[in-house]
């Protein structure tokens, strides 16, 4: 739909906008499936090796460490500092 249709379609994050309860919804109705599956610690070693890897990257860089773990939720919180 986006490419027959592009100039009255939109993708979920734009019609959304930047609202944070959108994102914790997914992230609460995604966590409660992954638990039931018995996976949750998938996903929990995922969060902790790249929060980890981003404090890393920011003692590397010398970017700061918000810019660093912001593409973990999606989106980029605070890309403009780490350009």
């Amino acid at each position: 739909m986006l490419i027959l249709a592009y100039n009255t379609v939109a993708t979920l994050s734009i019609q959304w906008g930047n609202a944070i309860w959108a994102m914790l919804v997914i992230w609460i109705v995604g966590s409660v499936i992954i638990a039931k599956l018995k996976r949750f610690h998938i996903c929990a070693t995922y969060v902790v090796s790249f929060v980890a890897f981003a404090f890393l990257r920011s003692l590397i860089t010398g970017h700061s460490f918000l810019a660093e773990v912001s593409p973990l939720p999606g989106r980029c919180i605070s890309c403009s500092s780490s350009s």
